[in-house]
């Protein structure tokens, strides 16, 4: 039987190259783990200091990766979402759309309306840097 190894520990991080048309970030992780991994640190360190006492937008960013694929793609109802976090979906509503003005949500698909009367889920992809051309001031 052989034993499994684990893969080498590399103590340098992975580059992020941004992309200044878009405020897009290009992965170069090894992994999808490290591709996520990689969009939660660049939020973190480079978007979350510029957020500053708007900690709410931050919550909700940090609900929808919680619940975002390897490639920081979600799909939830803003529902789900004020549930999470434990706001009113109005509020939540208005925190998306400021996502969205910020650049930090990209809205794939917007939610529908089901045969049944209910609203299914919103699809989103998720940025970790403000977008600077045009961006509004927090």
């Amino acid at each position: 039987m052989t034993a499994l190894r684990p893969r080498p520990f590399s103590p340098t991080p992975q580059a992020v190259e941004i992309s200044p048309d878009r405020g897009l970030i290009s992965y170069e992780a090894s992994s999808k783990a490290g591709r996520r991994w990689s969009l939660f640190n660049s939020f973190v360190d480079k978007t979350l200091p510029q957020l500053g006492k708007q900690s709410s937008l931050a919550t909700v960013w940090l609900v929808m990766f919680r619940h975002a694929n390897h490639e920081g793609v979600v799909t939830r109802t803003e529902g789900q979402i004020a549930k999470d976090v434990g706001l009113k979906l109005r509020a939540v509503e208005k925190i998306i759309r400021k996502l969205k003005t910020l650049g930090l949500v990209y809205p794939f698909r917007t939610g529908y309306k089901m045969p049944d009367g209910a609203w299914g889920a919103s699809t989103y992809q998720l940025r970790a840097i403000i977008r600077t051309e045009n961006a509004p001031v927090l």
